[in-house]
């Protein structure tokens, strides 16, 4: 009986690595997890932005934390922004279908734009190019989420999985 309640559940998830590509993009994002663990764990080696920036200095550009924040968001807001409204206008074969995913992407970065913008107080200063490598990291990452999400049909079980039905 679990054998076969694992093999239903199963059949109705997408599947979790999505072709040779989707293997390889996990296979590196399991490689950098566990070989960055003890960089990011000990205070010499770990990124330095935001309020634990040290203070300027010769090797690097550092530029004002706000700004740093929007290089670190506004790219992967205007990736996902732009494969919405491409797949909208055109009719470009390989962009990615509207998912719910890809709409969170969008909410997600435009929230911390805006938490950038009118939230936040900052102070110190950021690195430039970390902030342009962490802001390409997240523009790819949602090209990604964009790409490989499954569009959900309304009443599918991956729409109603948590709705208490």
């Amino acid at each position: 009986m679990l054998s076969s309640l694992a093999t239903s559940l199963t059949s109705q998830l997408p599947p979790v690595i999505p072709g040779v590509g989707g293997a390889l993009i996990t296979g590196f994002q399991v490689i950098a997890t566990l070989t960055s663990f003890s960089a990011e764990t000990n205070p010499q080696t770990t990124s330095q932005y935001s309020k634990f920036a040290p203070e300027e200095s010769k090797a690097t550009k550092m530029i004002a934390s706000r700004d740093g924040m929007t290089l670190i968001y506004l790219p992967a807001f205007i990736v996902s922004s732009t494969l919405y409204c491409l797949a909208e206008v055109t009719d470009i074969s390989f962009l990615p279908e509207h998912t719910l995913a890809g709409q969170f992407v969008i909410v997600h970065f435009l929230k911390r734009l805006l938490e950038v913008l009118f939230l936040h107080k900052y102070s110190g200063k950021v690195s430039q190019n970390l902030s342009l490598g962490i802001g390409f990291y997240y523009a790819l990452s949602s090209a990604l989420i964009c790409s490989v999400a499954l569009p959900a049909e309304l009443g599918s079980t991956a729409t109603t999985v948590g709705s208490g039905e």
